[in-house]
């Protein structure tokens, strides 16, 4: 008998399922005791997504334990100890969107709404009885057309953004198969207050549609993918020419139009000119894979370090003086946290009041051709940065504050800016220029009055082009959050060690081992022009306890990339600031 229950095709094709699960639980197995074995007999996330990888078998950036993976027909879950438990069989989801009609989106001609279709793909596998599409925040949305025989749903949505899928369902063995699958929609939808000459890029950076880090020869460098925040979309300038012409950093702007521009993990070595520090020297710069010291390009050698007191130094016969070990740049640290990268602000910030005024609740915005936010002081810029994610600030930005972190640039932050724009991938080591505009407008140029993207103004950027970053040269002096040991409240009335060790660089002497900064390893001397290209050095004391960086409009040849100075923190009108984003 070749059919029915007990029929020879039916064992067959019963023996091959039972064979393709042993062999699915097979790769789970092993890929769960070469993690453990990497991790010297602890179980992490980074070494069993690497083993199931090698395993054919992927797992979300984000994933906690107990982790859920699915491999052929089969699911399972690994808890953090990696006992294996075989799961309900999860919901696997595809998911287009298209003009209301039904017609492709493209990207010339984004409309206002779109429609958000999606399919459970092993809908055979499973019983449904709901299915909903929820916004960021939890909302249904409601309108939706449903089949849940066929497990389908689609629905119109108005802005690009996380949208979750809710699924109500059982498997075959009566098991609960629910799950909540996330939907990312970026590019898709027309955005409100996008900068004239920008437009949406494309997020999987097709083409290099949306960033290309290349080197002063053309050559292009592999870098963590950019994370947008729920509510960020990727940009990119609307025309190609000499105004766009070399390095491409990724760029991204937030629901109010304010910009930022995306630096990814690295690591460096200096080379200096000679045992004179202020006479400058070349930055070269490794990038390093998601969380992790190890380069993303594998042709690069050497040892990487994370600290300076383990790096050596060695004078050449030519009288250069070179670093032997790469440093992990610490800007990737935030608290005790590794980051892929962070979004710095692309101009200086300004609020849309238009307003120098010492008032934190306004509204903060980054956007070009704008006065700068000044006559604050440091204590309330340091808040005005961190209300960017407050519970009555953060829906002007992102959809959700959820795994967003926004403050004040610390010095380390700012280093990181300097050094990756003076290496190969920014100005090759030209001097940047200076916004020389009296009147503090964003993204100005070295004649006072070019905007951004002009011949000119595009000179005052980090690359030489309109992806870069701006007014770190001239415009206002900007505070920073970093000060000498003991007056952090110029900056927080926080006293929680761990919150000042994650938000404020501290600095107890000019010769501190601290590193990244572009302060100590770029400059001879704590006070004096001994700073690379002659910018100033003026190393923060007692009576002037904050730090300054990159001079004002009227700083000359003293301004500049790695220029800084200190104050009292005031309310003074040549001082303004800029925010840090970074998602989780």
């Amino acid at each position: 008998m070749l059919t029915g229950q007990n029929g020879i095709l039916n064992r067959v094709a019963e023996a091959k399922e039972k064979t393709g699960i042993a062999q699915s639980e097979e790769k789970v197995k092993l890929a769960v005791m070469a993690a453990i074995a990497d991790g010297n007999g602890t179980l992490t996330i980074e070494n069993l997504k690497k083993e199931l990888a090698n395993n054919g078998i992927t797992i979300p950036d984000n994933a906690t334990f107990p982790v859920t993976v699915t491999t052929g027909n089969s699911t399972y879950q690994i808890d953090q100890y990696g006992n294996i438990t075989e799961a309900s069989t999860v919901p696997q989801i595809s998911y287009t969107v298209t003009n209301i009609d039904g017609s492709e989106i493209t990207s010339s001609n984004l409309p206002e709404s779109a429609k958000l279709n999606v399919t459970i793909t092993n809908i055979n596998e499973l019983t449904v009885t709901s299915i909903k599409i929820k916004n960021s925040s939890g909302t249904e949305i409601t309108g939706a057309t449903v089949n849940v025989t066929k497990g389908t749903i689609s629905t119109q949505i108005t802005e690009n953004g996380k949208y979750i899928v809710e699924i109500v369902a059982t498997d075959k063995k009566g098991k609960n198969a629910s799950a909540s699958p996330e939907i990312q929609v970026s590019g898709k939808i027309k955005i409100a207050n996008i900068e004239a000459n920008w437009t949406v890029a494309d997020s999987t950076n097709s083409n290099d549609d949306w960033y290309a880090y290349k080197d002063n020869s053309g050559t292009k460098a592999q870098v963590n993918v950019p994370k947008l925040a729920d509510g960020m979309t990727a940009i990119k300038y609307s025309t190609d020419s000499d105004l766009t012409a070399g390095s491409k950093w990724a760029n991204a702007m937030t629901k109010d139009g304010s910009m930022w521009v995306w630096i990814p993990r690295y690591a460096y070595k200096i080379t200096y000119k000679s045992s004179n520090k202020s006479e400058g020297g070349t930055i070269e710069i490794a990038f390093l894979k998601d969380t992790t010291n190890e380069f993303l390009d594998n042709t690069i050698q050497g040892e990487i370090k994370t600290n300076i007191s383990d790096v050596t130094y060695t004078t050449n016969e030519n009288g250069t003086k070179s670093q032997d070990q790469w440093l992990v740049e610490p800007a990737f640290t935030l608290g005790a946290e590794s980051i892929k990268g962070f979004w710095f602000a692309k101009f200086e910030a300004s609020n849309t009041n238009d307003l120098a005024t010492n008032n934190p609740d306004l509204t903060l915005q980054i956007k070009p051709n704008v006065t700068s936010w000044r006559s604050m002081t440091s204590l309330n810029m340091f808040t005005a940065c961190q209300n960017l994610t407050s519970d009555s600030k953060y829906s002007t930005y992102f959809n959700s504050k959820d795994k967003i972190d926004t403050h004040m640039t610390k010095n380390v932050e700012w280093g990181a800016v300097a050094y990756l724009a003076h290496s190969k991938y920014g100005l090759n080591g030209d001097e940047i220029g200076i916004n020389t505009n009296s009147r503090y407008k964003t993204g100005i140029g070295n004649n006072g009055g070019s905007a951004y993207n002009t011949d000119v103004g595009k000179n005052s950027s980090t690359t030489k082009n309109v992806y870069g970053i701006y007014d770190m040269s001239g415009g206002a002096y900007e505070y920073v959050a970093a000060c000498y040991t003991g007056y952090t409240n110029e900056l927080t009335a926080n006293t929680d060690t761990a919150y000042i060790n994650k938000y404020i660089d501290v600095y107890e002497s000019y010769n501190s081992p601290r590193f990244g900064d572009a302060v100590l390893e770029t400059s001879s001397r704590s006070s004096g022009s001994t700073s690379w290209f002659s910018d100033s050095s003026g190393f923060v004391f007692s009576s002037n306890p904050v730090f300054l960086r990159g001079g004002y409009y009227d700083g000359g040849s003293v301004a500049g990339l790695f220029h800084f100075v200190s104050d009292l923190g005031s309310s003074g009108d040549y001082g303004g600031f800029r925010p840090v984003c970074v998602v989780k």
